[in-house]
């Protein structure tokens, strides 16, 4: 429960930086709050957050939590960030209680092919994982490679294809009706207590419906959101395991609130489904729905 009294902490922190950000100084290092930090892929979801207090005594207390803290700094093209995380649900019949402890480094690099600057950030995490429902604790070591490119190519049909960019853009007519975002990731990833080597590749799409037209009533874009997830591992190695290697699929229907101007905080509530596994944060193969409070921040 220490873990989950900080990340209330650092949400109500990131809210009051925002208040403070007029008169504040810049501090050492970026502060992240999200969902894993793993790839560009789970750094674009929320943290969630959902717990239940029963009066009666004889039943214990109820939760699902996912989400992580980082701290980062940039040197020149590197990015190095120090996160603690823990994901753990209660609320499910395959539990889950994992807490994990890592470094996460990142080197920006770019070159122009086809007369487009395209930029490759190559990334490695290193973390400890404790998985304390199986028993299980190591090292995993996990890298991926980006590729984006640099939306000042101006390239109409290229920025329609940009992971993380909204399309079209907010001073568009198609945007009162509908905005589109997508992000992206392929990597491996190595878990050492399990000797397995898996191939991820994860997409994730976000619909925002009616998106200018609340805007007009509510003063800001992408109020309403829609996502589907699905994140795709498949094992390279000859090593038998017991943990699940497979699909794993995500829908979720949001409510989301900006905290600030540039949207570096929002808040969120919603419905999200999910079905299948995660080897790397100790879920099995399971179903569930269930709705959440989520909480995506990023300041300095």
């Amino acid at each position: 429960m220490r873990l989950v009294s900080i990340l209330f902490i650092m949400c109500c922190l990131s809210i009051q930086a925002q208040e403070s950000e007029k008169k504040k100084k810049d501090l050492p290092f970026n502060i992240t709050i999200a969902n894993a930090p793993d790839n560009v892929y789970t750094r674009s979801l929320p943290a969630t957050f959902i717990t239940t207090f029963p009066e009666n005594d004889t039943i214990p207390n109820s939760f699902a939590i996912n989400g992580y803290i980082g701290l980062s700094r940039e040197f020149n093209n590197f990015e190095f960030m120090a996160t603690a995380e823990l994901h753990r649900n209660t609320l499910i019949s395959s539990k889950q209680f994992t807490q994990q402890y890592g470094i996460v480094g990142k080197y920006y690099t770019n070159f122009n092919l086809f007369s487009i600057p395209w930029i490759i950030t190559p990334e490695v995490s290193i973390k400890y994982s404790e998985d304390k429902i199986n028993d299980k604790k190591g090292m995993q070591v996990l890298g991926y490679i980006p590729i984006e490119y640099d939306l000042a190519s101006g390239n109409k049909f290229l920025n329609l294809l940009e992971p993380g960019g909204i399309f079209p853009g907010e001073s568009s007519n198609v945007s009162k009706w509908i905005q589109i975002k997508h992000t992206n990731s392929f990597g491996l990833e190595f878990i050492n207590y399990e000797d397995i080597l898996l191939f991820n590749a994860s997409f994730s799409l976000e619909l925002y419906p009616l998106s200018g037209l609340l805007k007009k009533q509510f003063g800001q874009f992408n109020i309403l959101q829609l996502r589907y997830s699905i994140v795709e591992r498949a094992k390279l190695n000859d090593q038998e395991t017991d943990v699940f290697v497979g699909t794993f699929r995500s829908f979720a229907a949001n409510l989301q609130y900006k905290v600030d101007p540039k949207g570096n905080t929002a808040l969120s509530l919603g419905y999200e489904y999910n079905t299948g596994g995660n080897p790397l944060k100790g879920l099995a193969d399971t179903s569930f729905g269930q709705l959440k409070l989520s909480i995506k921040a990023n300041f300095n």
